[in-house]
């Protein structure tokens, strides 16, 4: 059931909203580690948000900057 959202923008969309809460307060970048088997989660960041990216062997680290 939750799989039948996956692909449809809603990951994207709470990414947007939580970059525009975290510069209302004054953050610099966001900061995420992602299981590896979160496939959708790394392809939102190499296609929509500009982020740094460090595999390891169980997740994967980002960092947004807020600039």
């Amino acid at each position: 059931m939750i799989d039948d959202y996956q692909g449809q923008g809603v990951g994207t969309l709470l990414m947007r909203h939580l970059a525009i809460i975290a510069r209302k307060a004054g953050l610099r970048e966001l900061i995420a580690e992602v299981c590896r088997e979160q496939r959708h989660a790394e392809s939102v960041r190499q296609v929509r948000f500009p982020a740094r990216l460090r595999r390891g062997p169980q997740s994967v680290h980002l960092v947004m900057k807020l600039d």
